[in-house]
């Protein structure tokens, strides 16, 4: 299904997803679909190359637009320390950074998990409670800051 997306011989990605990127949004995010990818015949042999291509468009060349849907589809089938730092690098965007997050979060293992706990230290304060969401998201313990579901949205009143 990600190859047939992206169309990688065409050597047009980018353009397929800026023509098409609602729908791809919208057929990417159905878990039935990119599970049936995931286990169809073939999608090891189909995951390298599309990775690499899809990790090519993380470039600040791209509009904010293609990088989002790229950290999500990377999110679904990037399990290299390679990618996994190439997506850190988007947490810096003040535009791409809550992207960059929640598409390191689902990705198992421990690059990413090492990627989030650097993140902790490295970003700016404002940016800092979500990155400790993320992290007990995959079980982590992180004192001194409040769990973002504690923390009241707004001021009561007696």
């Amino acid at each position: 299904l990600f190859a047939a997306a992206l169309d990688v011989g065409d050597g047009e990605p980018v353009a397929l997803l800026q023509t098409r990127a609602q729908q791809v949004h919208v057929a990417q995010r159905e878990p039935a679909t990119a599970a049936t990818w995931r286990q169809r015949p073939g999608a090891e042999g189909e995951k390298k190359p599309v990775v690499k291509e899809l990790a090519s468009l993380l470039g600040d060349e791209q509009p904010v637009a293609v990088r989002r849907e790229v950290l999500w589809m990377l999110s679904e089938i990037a399990d290299s320390a390679e990618v996994i730092q190439q997506m850190a690098k988007l947490i810096a965007s003040k535009e791409l950074r809550e992207d960059a997050r929640t598409a390191i979060e689902r990705i198992p293992g421990d690059d990413s998990l090492g990627v989030l706990k650097k993140a902790l230290g490295q970003v700016p304060d404002d940016f800092k409670i979500n990155i400790a969401q993320s992290l007990r998201a995959r079980g982590e313990t992180v004192p001194g800051l409040p769990c973002q579901k504690l923390v009241p949205a707004k001021e009561k009143r007696a």
